[in-house]
């Protein structure tokens, strides 16, 4: 898990999401060696998202895409030529978009994708140390027909593309790891005005500052110089509030949330610093180890990073972070309600093993640093449903599951609040639902033990 300069993982994932098309593929065999045609049908403006259907016990999976073409009626086209990296499992729950691109109208009936090598970092079954896996390239490209063609209509368009990676991973008693990728992707227009995580909103696009001009801005998404260009206007927020577009120096990490506008283009409506110095960088997992109470330091597994060279971590790899008098705690709410609510993240004591959080700095290394910040950040969970009273109930998670095996519980408390029901029915004692927010975490006090709580965004059926 290479990295020199880790912008978010969700632009190689954009372009996976298109390469892997069709209501439940899993990799064949069989090379190809037409070369790409130029299409005749006027290119469209197509967002692409991607989500993961989570594994018990995957801490990170990232796999690598060298090559993917799609052909339609008008000849093939070309939609990955340099090799990609994606960290998949933090996307659990959610669709994210991964970027704005430019893909012909037509009527597509093949995907062709090479796949480089992948690595796993799990937890097996019965054991609480992380194992790491080198999974090798696929031998041949995975030659897909697609039936139904998938069609790429006129006019701004999304596809959104799940990774089922329940399905795509085995292991055996051995412990050794087989990758057959399985996938689905659904389709829609872009509804201005009306956009939500799966259909044409942008949620916490991270990447460096790498020009201004006027009230318009871009990020360099990745190493290999991708990038996105965001408009602002007076609705746009800055975090801090304040800050002047033009005065923000210039390799400065920023995480952009936004929409996409009636002509294709993306309007950021909040724009936030994640480091003061261009030199810095963030990274974003699951916290494994408390050291300290409260705590002194923190390990996580990277799932997503973003810095300059030499302070992005590896995706995969644990970074060591150190706490200080002068690190700043957060919720990144997200437009979720906490109204009401007694959950905190204020101070090194609402840290806890199992959170999903960002750790940001202005120096270090990347496998090492002191955070400036760190915000306790979305994560999902699965499970089944008990003790449902009104808006609240208890979530029986698997025992097996990352967060029980890190946590050391296989219960959770979950609040609804304005949650979204995604399920198409009545929340009942028995389901199996997957839920996506915050994790608090209360210390004990006197007889009361320590609980975690989860304020859902959303819940939806496995």
């Amino acid at each position: 898990m290479k990295n020199a300069f880790r912008p978010t993982a969700r632009l190689f994932a954009l372009l996976v999401s298109l390469a892997m098309v069709g209501l439940s593929i899993a990799c064949g065999g069989g090379g190809s060696s037409t070369p790409p045609m130029t299409t005749t049908a006027g290119a469209q403006s197509t967002t692409f998202n991607i989500g993961d259907d989570p594994l018990n016990g995957v801490l990170a999976f990232e796999v690598t895409i060298n090559n993917i073409t799609l052909t339609g009626s008008h000849g093939t086209v070309s939609v990955l030529t340099d090799p990609r990296k994606v960290e998949l499992s933090h996307l659990a729950g959610t669709f994210e978009p991964l970027t704005l691109t430019k893909i012909p109208a037509d009527s597509y009936s093949q995907i062709s994708v090479t796949f480089g090598a992948a690595e796993l970092l799990f937890l097996p079954a019965g054991i609480t140390t992380p194992m790491h896996v080198d999974i090798p390239p696929l031998s041949a490209p995975v030659n897909v027909t697609l039936n139904p063609p998938v069609t790429v209509p006129q006019g701004i368009s999304s596809l959104n593309f799940d990774l089922n990676l329940a399905n795509s991973l085995s292991v055996d008693a051995a412990n050794n790891v087989t990758f057959t990728p399985v996938f689905t992707l659904t389709n829609s227009t872009v509804k201005v005005g009306d956009e939500d995580e799966e259909n044409g909103e942008l949620e916490d696009i991270k990447g460096m500052l790498s020009s201004v001009n006027g009230s318009q801005f871009t990020i360099t998404l990745g190493a290999s110089a991708q990038t996105m260009t965001f408009n602002t206007d007076t609705t746009t927020v800055f975090d801090p509030s304040g800050t002047v577009l033009a005065n923000i120096p210039m390799g400065t990490v920023l995480e952009v949330d936004g929409i996409t506008q009636a002509d294709g283009t993306f309007l950021a409506k909040k724009v936030e610093i994640e480091t003061e110095d261009k030199i810095g960088g963030e990274a974003e997992g699951l916290v494994t180890q408390i050291t300290g109470t409260p705590a002194t330091s923190f390990q996580l597994v990277t799932r997503e990073s973003t810095g300059a060279a030499g302070m992005a971590p590896d995706l995969g790899t644990t970074v060591t972070v150190t706490l200080s008098s002068n690190t700043r705690f957060r919720a990144d709410s997200d437009d979720l309600d906490l109204g009401g609510m007694s959950f905190t993240f204020q101070s090194a004591a609402d840290l806890a093993p199992g959170q999903n959080v960002e750790a940001d700095a202005d120096t270090g290394n990347a496998t090492s640093f002191t955070a400036t910040r760190v915000q306790l950040k979305q994560q999902a969970l699965d499970g089944t449903i008990s003790g449902l009273s009104g808006s609240e109930f208890q979530l029986t998670l698997d025992p097996n599951s990352t967060f029980a095996k890190l946590a050391g519980v296989t219960s959770v408390n979950v609040l609804m609040g304005n949650a979204e029901n995604k399920t198409g029915a009545n929340l009942a004692n028995g389901q199996q639902v997957r839920v996506r927010g915050l994790l608090f975490f209360t210390v004990a006090s006197g007889t009361t033990p320590a609980t975690y709580n989860f304020v859902a965004k959303r819940v939806q059926t496995q």
